[in-house]
């Protein structure tokens, strides 16, 4: 299972990164999107937030919701897995 998250959150974390290369020129803007990948005949669904330098890419996997908190300036990244109480 692990295994699998971190395949997820490595594709995840690719993809946002891509993206966020591609919109080098905004930057200075804030924007929300909202991301749809097919993996394996399955469907999973992503949102990044984007204000400056910093990003957030949050999406679910196994039950487990990843939040991905990029922080260029600073050259920091910060990955939390979050449980869902039952």
């Amino acid at each position: 299972m692990y295994r699998k998250v971190s395949l997820a959150l490595l594709t995840g974390t690719f993809v946002a990164l891509t993206l966020f290369v591609c919109c080098a020129q905004a930057r200075e803007k804030e924007f929300t999107a909202d991301m749809v990948e097919y993996i394996s005949g399955k469907t999973k669904m992503s949102k990044i937030y984007v204000k400056g330098e910093k990003y957030r890419l949050e999406q679910e996997e196994d039950g487990l919701q990843i939040i991905v908190i990029v922080d260029q300036d600073a050259g920091v990244t910060r990955v939390s897995r979050l449980t869902l109480k039952m």
